[in-house]
C-alpha cells in the first residue's frame, strides 16, 4: 500500500492488486457495513498514521474509492475537523481555500452556489468565496484546506 499525504486533512492510499488480496477486498465489496471492509479500513488508517502521521481518532471521515486499472483501488480520505475546531460564517465573511491542483479548485468552485474567484498563487491555487449566508466551507474542504486570507 502506498500512502501519500494529499493535504492537512486529505490522505490517498494506493492499493495494487496484491494489497486488495490481503486485505480479502476487492473494488466492488467495499461497503462499510461489512465488517471485513471495517477490519481493513481500520488497519490501514493504523498503518497511515505509523507512517505519516495522519490522525483520525476524533474526527469524521469521508471516505471516496475509485477502481484503479492494476486491480486495485484508490482511496482519497478526507478529515473533517472536530465540531469545537469549527466556526461559523457570517453572512457576507469571505473565506479562502488553498488547493493543491487545479482540477480540485475547479472542483470545488463547480461544487458551490456562491460567488467566487480562483487565483494561481505559487505552486497552488487559492480560491475565495463570499458563502452569502450559506455555509459553503464543508464542500471546500473535500477539496483544499482553509487558510487566513
Amino acid at each position: 500500500m502506498k500512502i501519500e499525504v494529499v493535504g492537512e486533512n486529505r490522505l490517498r492510499l494506493l492499493l495494487d492488486c496484491t494489497d486488495m488480496a490481503e486485505y480479502g477486498l476487492t473494488y466492488e465489496d467495499i461497503d462499510y457495513s461489512r465488517p471485513q471492509t471495517q477490519k481493513a479500513f481500520r488497519n490501514m488508517m493504523d498503518r497511515a498514521e505509523d507512517a505519516v502521521g495522519f490522525r483520525s481518532d476524533g474526527y469524521k471521515l469521508v471516505i471516496e474509492a475509485r477502481p484503479a486499472t492494476d486491480g486495485g483501488c484508490v482511496l482519497t480520505v478526507t478529515r473533517r475537523p472536530k465540531k469545537k475546531e469549527r466556526e461559523p460564517l457570517r453572512r457576507g465573511t469571505k473565506v479562502t481555500f488553498l488547493f493543491d491542483s487545479a482540477d480540485d479548485a475547479l472542483d470545488a468552485r463547480l461544487a458551490l452556489s456562491a460567488p467566487a474567484a480562483i487565483m494561481r498563487v505559487g505552486r497552488g491555487y487559492v480560491l475565495t468565496v463570499d458563502p452569502a449566508g450559506e455555509p459553503q466551507r464543508n464542500i471546500l474542504q473535500e477539496f483544499g484546506r482553509e487558510i487566513e486570507a
